[in-house]
C-alpha cells in the first residue's frame, strides 16, 4: 500500500501545529498565496476531512453546520445547464451511495463563515464552490488545484487530493484512531 499509494506524509506535508501562524507570517514578509480562496478552502475542507473531490464539489451551505462543526455529505437532485446552454435535472450521491457525516475543526468553521460572506450567493441552497453562472457549482476544479500545487512545489500526475485523503488517514492512524472508525469516516 505504501509503495503504490505513499505514506501520506511524503507526498504533502500537511500537520503542522501553528500552520496559520506559519501562514500569515509568510504573507507578512512578501509571500505570495499559491491558490485563490476557494481553491485554499477547498483543499482546507480536503485535508482535514478526508473528503473526495466530487464530495467537496457537491456541498451546498445548507449542508455544513457550523454551531456542531459538522458537513453532512448527502445526496442531490439538482438542475444543472448543459455545456450548450440547455438546464436538465441531475442528481449526485457519494461513492457506494454512502452518505455520512464528518466533523471540522472550529478553524476551519470560521474559515467557512469568512468565505460564505465573500460570496454573492450565499444562501442555505447555494453550493459552497459555486460556478461562473448563477446556480451553478465549480464544475472543473482539477486545474485551479493542479496549478497550486505546482506553484507549491508538490505536483505529481495523478496525485492531487487522493493523496491529501491518504494523508487524513494516516495522520487518524498516526494519533491512535482505529481503523474501522478511519474506514467510516473516510
Amino acid at each position: 500500500h505504501v509503495h503504490k499509494h505513499g505514506d501520506g506524509v511524503r507526498d504533502l506535508a500537511l500537520w503542522v501545529d501553528d500552520a496559520r501562524e506559519a501562514y500569515a507570517r509568510a504573507i507578512e514578509r512578501g509571500a505570495q498565496s499559491v491558490a485563490e480562496p476557494r481553491v485554499r478552502l477547498l483543499l482546507t475542507l480536503a485535508a482535514t476531512t478526508g473528503l473526495r473531490l466530487a464530495e467537496l464539489v457537491h456541498l451546498r451551505w445548507r449542508d455544513v453546520d457550523l454551531r456542531d462543526l459538522r458537513v453532512d455529505v448527502t445526496a442531490k437532485r439538482f438542475r444543472r445547464r448543459r455545456r450548450d446552454g440547455v438546464e436538465v435535472e441531475a442528481s449526485w450521491s457519494p461513492k457506494s451511495h454512502a452518505e455520512r457525516t464528518v466533523f471540522i475543526t472550529a478553524d476551519v468553521a470560521d474559515e467557512l463563515c469568512r468565505f460564505r460572506m465573500t460570496q454573492r450567493r450565499r444562501d442555505d441552497t447555494d453550493w459552497i464552490f459555486q460556478g461562473r453562472r448563477p446556480g451553478d457549482r465549480w464544475m472543473w476544479p482539477s486545474t485551479a488545484i493542479r496549478e497550486a500545487f505546482q506553484a507549491a512545489g508538490i505536483y505529481e500526475r495523478g496525485k492531487l487530493t487522493h493523496c491529501v485523503r491518504h494523508s487524513v488517514a494516516t495522520l487518524m492512524l498516526q494519533q491512535g484512531v482505529d481503523l474501522e472508525t478511519v474506514r467510516s469516516i473516510l
